[in-house]
């Protein structure tokens, strides 16, 4: 019989024992991540307020620890407005959902609302990443014009103008027009333009606030916001912004609705 040496043998099964390096859970590509949420026994729902900056085009989310039964996801946007995503699937751990598109184009995320089936036994809490995939930047221009659509759309009517101040991070502008408008969107020129948020305070005292936290550089505006409720009268606008701290052009800022 022929003897395998000691040291040969033993390096041998050390590599065949040897568990394969792990592999990074979560998409592959320019997905960000958002933010983990642990699987509570006492709860069947849980949600992520998100506090990044940028506009996402896509979600999606992967499961860690244990498995869990997702029934639905609610992703609420900076809007106001809310997109239901239907699952109901069991998810292994080390699975993904699928990638989940926002309704609309690049759109600001607020939180993500998830209901799911706890388990009995309680056995090891799955853990849950969120990630998100950045819509494509436009740099300092307008995005590109887009077909006109079926539908007849109204032309976007001016509302006013406000020149950034130095001295200050928040400015309003007041308006006296009983028109009525479905949405509203503004226009940085002159110079970029850091913004914080807006609110929308409606004739009747009801208030909307927008969260933005995105630079705007010069000839470059919002996504159409869509007011909460229809055709609804304006009383002002107010905007929280960041000022430039070397003084250079001071960015003039022009509201506008339909």
């Amino acid at each position: 019989m022929r003897h395998v040496p000691c040291a040969a043998l033993c390096a041998a099964l050390l590599f065949t024992t040897m568990p394969a390096e792990a592999q990074p859970l979560g998409p592959s590509g320019d997905w960000e991540r958002l933010g983990q949420r642990q699987v509570a026994y006492d709860a069947e729902r849980d949600q992520l307020g998100l506090q990044g900056e940028g506009e996402f085009q896509s979600v999606q989310f992967c499961v860690d620890r244990a498995p869990v039964t997702v029934r639905d996801m609610e992703v609420h946007f900076g809007d106001g407005t809310t997109q239901s995503v239907s699952l109901r699937e069991r998810f292994a751990v080390g699975t993904c959902s699928r990638q989940i598109n926002l309704v609309g184009l690049d759109r600001y995320l607020n939180r993500l609302v998830m209901r799911y089936e706890t388990r009995r036994d309680r056995g090891p809490k799955a853990l849950v990443t969120f990630y998100g995939l950045p819509a494509p930047q436009y740099g300092t221009q307008r995005p590109p014009a887009q077909a006109a659509p079926a539908r007849f759309e109204r032309e976007w009517s001016r509302l006013g103008q406000r020149q950034v101040a130095y001295g200050t991070e928040q400015d309003q502008l007041q308006l006296t027009s009983d028109a009525r408008y479905n949405e509203l969107r503004f226009c940085v020129g002159r110079g970029g333009l850091v913004v914080n948020d807006m609110t929308v305070v409606f004739a009747d005292g009801g208030e909307q606030d927008v969260r933005l936290r995105r630079r705007f550089g010069d000839g470059s505006c919002t996504r159409p916001i869509a007011l909460q409720g229809r055709d609804r009268p304006i009383a002002r606008l107010q905007l929280t912004y960041q000022t430039q701290p070397d003084f250079g052009p001071k960015a003039l800022v022009t509201f506008e609705a339909r």
